[in-house]
């Protein structure tokens, strides 16, 4: 039992390692997103308006290409959000999707130079299997997916390769 708490917390405290400083932001930023909606987690729907918040990230870029401002998807979350009956702690969990999404950005970034997590990383993770949450957010703000990532993916080329 003590080796998979090691583990746990180990891998916790590592999870960022690998991330550049705006990939970091990112992570604070959905924190903060997390706690103004009262949301007792963070999900992935707060990675993807923390990355649109992040300006002059290769993320943020995608997003001014594909249309929704950090405003209306904000706009949306707190229109779609339920009412938590416990103030939102100090520091909150990550979700099972928002876990994901960042476990597969890293994944992504291993063995490109750097081995750094960028924005667009996780703006990819993100996309690629979106909670419900996140899926009913981009619905209802008209964002197609594809588009989106498409986007993401050639802000991260376009990055890469300057």
């Amino acid at each position: 039992m003590r080796v998979a708490q090691a583990r746990e917390s180990s891998d916790t405290h590592g999870m960022f390692e690998h991330f550049s400083d705006s990939s970091r932001r990112v992570a604070v930023l959905a924190l903060e997103e997390a706690r103004n909606l009262d949301d007792a987690w963070i999900g992935d729907e707060h990675l993807f308006w923390a990355l649109s918040a992040n300006s002059n990230s290769e993320a943020s870029q995608a997003f001014t290409a594909a249309g929704p401002t950090p405003a209306q998807i904000h706009e949306a979350l707190a229109s779609s959000h339920i009412s938590n009956d416990e103030p939102a702690s100090r520091n909150l969990p990550l979700n099972a999707a928002a876990k994901r999404a960042l476990e597969r950005a890293r994944h992504q970034a291993f063995g490109e130079p750097g081995d750094v997590v960028t924005t667009a990383h996780i703006l990819e993770a993100t996309l690629a299997t979106p909670s419900t949450r996140l899926a009913e957010t981009l619905i209802h703000l008209s964002v197609s997916r594809s588009t989106l990532l498409a986007e993401a993916r050639r802000s991260h080329r376009a990055e890469t390769e300057s």
